[in-house]
């Protein structure tokens, strides 16, 4: 036992189960449930009802309408500033949500533990009620959202570092701009807050070390946990002959929650295959490419390739188990739950080296890591793995690495251990 008593934990995340955020928060629930350590959710999408354990805003016709109709204001107060449409969902402001610290689940918690909360569910102002109840705050960062000025990603820009302003996501970039106003106003919050920050991976934390906001606060490393259980190695040929997929050819797997995304790089994965495909134009015949997610309906003609797109799934395991290598070629990530999901499975991985993406892979042992934004690097990885005489051991690392530092029950002691240290349980 890692504790005498069981604590009151409330967690709060905008998606109960979806979204990279919904999905580890939902995860993280379940591995402290099953250590004993129940914990309470207030989430605002999708609309949940009789759930045990969460509180959903968008529980009926009325809550869902107010949770669409905050989500349309925030993002149509930042239609004025940002600097196109493609980045209208990677900065939030915060200026609509629910005031949710008169909630009983909130004034009976020991500890309130945040999530991702943009899109409706809390704003700046409500984050501060929160703050102001007095209570110990864990906040587990899944982007770079908490030490910026409203963006999740920075990208190469590195004024968080400071104070913001002059904005590469905003329409008319200068010094007091909307970045700098968000900034300057998570600022006088974290004044007077009693937040310990976590961090999925170490890159974030090193991120969140070097910024202006958090510098000074306490923070942990923590990874998310897995259901090692749910995603574990199956046979090949039946998985396939389940899906559909040949069994005599390599599958190249790829998946994310839209594969258009700039941040998750497919377009490197695209250009590493089209090299494949001139370099050796005898394997077209014997290389596919899986995918899931949203897809693009001209995909098909672009690739060199055979395509499979399984569209959205609700058993990535299938796919996973399906392939031979999966590659994510991030140019900035935390600790992607779709490579974890991979690992788990025993499907050697191929990453580029960014993000918590290396902490990952470790290179050539359970992996590779290829170098940054290089298409022909990528290709070296998927060769590499593909063609690899010793393939069984690089699956049987995959798995290794998993299991030993991401299983549910190691995650689960840590977080309440740092909960225990929180409120002072000896």
């Amino acid at each position: 036992m890692y504790y005498y008593w069981r604590m009151n934990i409330t967690f709060l995340n905008t998606f109960e189960s979806s979204g990279g955020a919904g999905i580890a928060g939902k995860r993280l629930a379940n591995a402290l449930e099953i250590n004993d350590q129940p914990v309470h959710n207030v989430v605002v999408y999708p609309g949940i009802q009789k759930q045990e354990n969460v509180y959903a805003y968008a529980n009926n016709r009325i809550g869902k309408s107010m949770a669409w109709i905050k989500l349309a204001i925030e993002k149509g107060m930042f239609y004025f500033h940002e600097k196109s449409p493609e980045i209208r969902f990677q900065f939030s402001t915060n200026r609509t949500g629910f005031n949710v610290s008169r909630l009983p689940v909130i004034k009976t918690a020991d500890i309130i533990h945040l999530h991702w909360f943009h899109q409706g569910l809390l704003s700046l102002n409500d984050f501060n009620q929160l703050i102001q109840l007095q209570k110990p705050v864990v906040w587990t960062l899944h982007d770079m959202w908490a030490f910026t000025g409203g963006c999740h990603y920075a990208g190469r820009c590195n004024r968080f570092t400071n104070e913001c302003g002059h904005c590469p996501y905003l329409k008319k970039p200068h010094n007091n701009d909307l970045s700098y106003s968000i900034h300057s106003k998570k600022a006088q919050i974290y004044k007077k807050a009693n937040i310990n920050i976590v961090t999925c991976s170490k890159w974030l934390a090193n991120k969140a070390k070097e910024s202006a906001l958090l510098a000074d606060m306490p923070i942990t490393n923590i990874p998310n946990p897995i259901d090692t259980e749910k995603f574990k190695p199956e046979n090949k040929s039946k998985v396939r002959k389940e899906l559909g997929i040949p069994i005599n050819k390599k599958i190249i797997l790829f998946g994310a929650a839209k594969l258009n995304e700039g941040r998750k790089g497919f377009k490197y994965l695209l250009h590493a295959l089209k090299r494949l495909a001139s370099q050796q134009p005898e394997i077209v015949d014997k290389i596919a490419l899986l995918v899931f997610g949203a897809t693009d309906k001209e995909l098909s003609r672009l690739l060199p390739f055979q395509l499979i797109s399984l569209g959205s799934i609700s058993n990535p395991e299938e796919a996973y188990n399906a392939s031979d290598v999966f590659v994510l070629p991030s140019l900035e990530d935390n600790l992607p739950n779709t490579l974890m999901e991979a690992m788990s499975c025993g499907i050697p991985c191929v990453g580029f080296n960014a993000g918590g993406i290396p902490e990952m892979i470790d290179h050539k042992t359970n992996g590779y890591v290829s170098d940054y934004k290089s298409d022909e690097d990528l290709l070296n990885g998927i060769s590499w793995i593909i063609n690899n005489t010793e393939y069984e051991r690089l699956t049987e690392n995959a798995r290794k690495k998993v299991v030993e530092n991401y299983a549910e029950k190691i995650v689960a002691s840590q977080y309440i251990e740092l909960y225990n240290n929180l409120i002072n349980i000896e």
